[in-house]
């Protein structure tokens, strides 16, 4: 979508669905001036890419957990005590905010 302010024209990436019967812009993200944005697509594939991070999901996750006392009941009353350098209820917790977040083996969580 191309959006004119000031005599400059600004590309956006939208999203719209209809409500109550009505077209509404659902999702927009800025883009840049659509001067920069041709040039970039101009130098060829991986000129422009997009980064996307998201921290909502995992912060309420961690939110909800403490809020609960989730490593503790895991720890105190369901695992015996040991030697480990993480304990499993935080394990536990990293391992279901990653299936959550970005479902992949238990494998990948290092590297996510």
């Amino acid at each position: 979508m191309r959006k004119t302010v000031r005599g400059h024209q600004y590309g956006h990436a939208v999203e719209s669905k209809r409500v109550n019967g009505k077209p509404r812009i659902v999702w927009q993200r800025y883009l840049g001036k659509m001067d920069d944005i041709i040039a970039r697509c101009l130098q060829g594939p991986g000129a422009y890419d997009v980064v996307v991070n998201e921290f909502g999901a995992v912060a309420a996750m961690v939110f909800i957990a403490q809020r609960i006392g989730l490593e503790a009941i895991i720890d105190d009353r369901h695992v015996a005590k040991g030697k480990q350098v993480v304990s499993v209820g935080r394990y536990l917790l990293l391992a279901t905010i990653h299936r959550a977040v970005a479902p992949r083996s238990k494998a990948q969580i290092g590297a996510w």
